[in-house]
């Protein structure tokens, strides 16, 4: 989600007295999610997790605060059902107390073993208030008791009555009414001693019995002048305390839900009912050929930014070679990239790696040295392998009960589609070819041959890679109108999407773009480009951008597109990035639509128009949504890339 310098001091989670001195690492095998927090009043908050366990011994997750000592939360859990935890490396006794500077700062929890659920995370300043359901008990200061059989308040003695905002807001009332208290005494003195002693104020003589009969706003307006200093001291005083009191009285906790960070490895949203949102965040093993995670970077800020991009970064895997993680870039190759040139497929990614291209994803070996598949086009059994293969089928269909598919180091020579249920599925080290073949067009102006598919005409719409609860490692895809199609909970990394070949007959109204998001997409280290660039036979035809998101079918929220390569086409594409916020759709107005997105240290080609697309690189990204991240986008030449 790139490098964020903290606002405000230092975070730090209150040791418990058994803590060793040396901190423990992360999990690196089960996934990670950051989010980032704002908090507006400083002081000790209580760190609360609402979370389930699977099974005995798998019930507890690591929490770790920008770059400190992280901590085991939960270990006691007692029952299956989502429950909220405040204690400490499995003892009830110590709760999770935590020094929260004003700033943003970033969470980064960790699965400890498979299975565990996330809901939702919370640090509140009443240490006397116990979460009910999903916590808006808390949230609205009421303190309640744990009721009868609700597991999770710590049985340490509460640090303080109130919340630090509640501290605050006290003073801020405090001074308000103190200062009036006291320029009301002043005002009164001086209205007694002007009727007896008549003064001049300015060129005006005021003063003796008739001066009751004047308007009291003229009164007051002489007793402003007579005293001026100090009538603007109060002034100050009164302006300082209205601003504390109404930022003290907003709500100050830092909340959110687990499900809506920057996702890693085997992290992954799944449907859960009794959460607060429908979904919860749950910790499974990594996908195979998942790189480690790299540790969070020192000297007091973090390596995650808000909303959630990580910096678990690519490698440079695929195609016969090989890499090892770096930090913050792109995977570090062991070897040369394919090309010296930066900023291409192949290239280096000035962060020590090689954007993805032909060179470094795809299989291992030969087409014509691995035999062809032969099982069902419709996988319906859970945690199917299909390794070094060549799949004819056009689609392949992901069925209800397929969940673990795993296909890699293979040529796929049509779309892989999940049309319907929830099933997970990678797909690595792999090369997609969706080419369909066309006749000639209608106009003789191109000859029969393959053509990208995705002509609604000719109901050639399964087209590469969808919809949801996939993941897409070091695979090249070509000839489709749309790589992937991203409806829900999707992982795309370390690939090259590119070779819209669209069939350029005035029938064919495919519109194209490389990546089409929804929900819950993670985009991190590829290089994405529409490259589409006519003939254009009819108005539709041509690339919408090399990642669009438009809120026909959904709002669209909770993307993380972090250190990706976006490829200019300054003719056949009007943008190369969709923000979300596109205006006139169905999902339009929710008040979902358009948030959590996230855009960090994104390169944008600029082509001969230096714009990327035709008319820019970005639109429709609303920067003052809720969890609406940019940062350190650039051009190819190093020039800020500024959201439209």
């Amino acid at each position: 989600m790139g490098v964020i310098g903290l606002v405000g001091a230092s975070l730090l989670l209150a040791p418990a007295a058994h803590t060793a001195a040396a901190c423990d690492t992360l999990p690196q095998d089960k996934g990670r999610s950051s989010q980032n927090i704002t908090v507006t009043v400083p002081g000790t908050y209580t760190l609360w997790v609402r979370m389930a366990k699977q099974a005995p011994d798998h019930d507890s997750i690591a929490v770790q605060i920008d770059n400190q000592c992280p901590v085991t939360i939960g270990d006691q859990l007692s029952t299956t059902g989502l429950q909220w935890i405040n204690y400490r490396d499995g003892n009830v006794a110590v709760p999770a107390t935590v020094d929260l500077t004003a700033g943003t700062h970033t969470v980064t929890l960790a699965g400890r073993e498979t299975g565990v659920a996330v809901d939702k995370v919370m640090f509140i300043g009443n240490t006397y208030c116990t979460p009910v359901i999903f916590g808006d008990n808390c949230l609205a200061d009421t303190v309640s008791t744990t009721p009868s059989g609700t597991q999770g308040k710590a049985t340490a003695a509460p640090a303080k009555p109130a919340g630090p905002h509640k501290l605050w807001l006290a003073a801020s009332i405090g001074a308000a009414l103190g200062t009036i208290a006291f320029m009301i005494s002043r005002f009164i003195a001086f209205e007694r001693k002007i009727r007896e002693t008549p003064v001049q104020i300015g060129q005006v003589v005021v003063g003796g019995a008739s001066y009751t009969e004047l308007h009291v706003f003229r009164r007051l307006f002489y007793f402003a002048r007579h005293h001026w200093l100090m009538t603007s001291i109060a002034g100050i005083i009164l302006t300082l305390s209205i601003v504390v009191g109404f930022a003290a009285a907003s709500r100050p906790y830092p909340v959110f839900e687990a499900e809506s960070g920057a996702l890693f490895g085997g992290a992954k949203v799944a449907e859960r009912a009794e959460a607060s949102g429908g979904k919860v965040l749950l910790f499974e093993v990594n996908p195979p050929g998942t790189p480690a995670a790299p540790p969070l970077a020192s000297g007091g800020t973090s390596t995650q930014t808000s909303g959630g991009t990580s910096t678990q970064t690519p490698t440079n895997g695929g195609g016969g070679g090989s890499s090892t993680p770096n930090n913050p870039g792109g995977g570090t190759s062991t070897g040369p990239c394919g090309t010296t040139t930066s900023h291409i497929a192949d290239g280096p990614d000035g962060m020590g790696s090689c954007w993805p291209g032909a060179s470094n994803t795809g299989p291992n070996a030969s087409e014509a040295s691995m035999g062809t598949y032969s099982g069902s086009c419709t996988i319906t059994a859970p945690n199917t392998t299909i390794d070094s293969k060549v799949i004819n089928c056009s689609p392949l269909l992901v069925g209800s009960g397929a969940s673990g598919l795993v296909i890699k180091n293979s040529y796929v020579k049509g779309g892989v589609i999940q049309a319907s249920g929830s099933a997970s599925f990678t797909i690595q080290d792999s090369l997609i070819d969706n080419g369909v073949s066309y006749p000639a067009c209608s106009d003789s102006s191109c000859p029969a041959g393959k053509y990208a598919c995705g002509d609604p005409n000719n109901a050639t719409t399964e087209c590469g890679v969808g919809y949801r609860n996939f993941t897409i490692l070091r695979t090249e895809i070509i000839n489709t109108n749309r790589a992937a199609y991203c409806e829900s909970t999707c992982l795309i990394q370390d690939s090259y999407f590119h070779g819209t070949n669209l069939w350029p007959d005035a029938s064919n109204a495919a519109h194209a773009s490389s990546v089409r998001n929804e929900q819950y997409l993670t985009l991190r280290h590829n290089t994405l480009g529409c490259d589409f660039t006519g003939p254009f036979a009819n108005p539709e035809l041509g690339c919408s951008a090399d990642m669009s998101g438009y809120p026909d079918f959904a709002p669209i929220r909770n993307a993380t597109i972090d250190k990706n390569l976006f490829l200019s086409n300054n003719v056949g594409a009007g943008f190369c990035v969709y923000g979300g916020g596109t205006g006139g759709k169905p999902f339009s107005s929710d008040p979902n639509n358009a948030t959590y997105i996230v855009f960090t240290s994104n390169v944008f080609q600029r082509g001969a128009n230096g714009k990327c697309g035709t008319y820019g690189a970005v639109t429709d990204f609303i920067s003052g949504r809720t969890g609406n991240v940019w940062t350190n986008n650039k051009y190819d030449n190093g020039a800020t890339v500024n959201p439209e």
